[in-house]
């Protein structure tokens, strides 16, 4: 993997911040998928750095991690759409 990932703590939120490899040399503005609920896993990652060079611009992508996903990433109160769901560690 050419890029880096930190981890970082964002309030009360554990995160995992990847910068693509040319972040730092280069002053570009970059985009910004936020994925709620997962860390990012080095091989994931790599497959994306493939694309950067021929299909696509590099990007930024947090991953922000929660102990209770229903009540911080949901915009009302609700029910838990899926029951019993475990999300692991390291899917994306």
């Amino acid at each position: 993997m050419k890029g880096t990932i930190k981890n970082i703590l964002i309030g009360s939120y554990n995160c995992s911040l990847y910068l693509p490899p040319k972040y730092y040399s280069k002053k570009e503005n970059y985009d910004v998928i936020y994925i709620n609920g997962d860390f990012l896993s080095t091989e994931s990652l790599e497959n994306l750095e493939c694309l950067f060079e021929s299909q696509c611009k590099g990007f930024i992508i947090l991953g922000i991690m929660s102990d209770n996903w229903n009540k911080d990433f949901t915009p009302w109160p609700s029910k838990k759409s899926l029951k019993n769901l475990k999300i692991s560690q390291g899917m994306l």
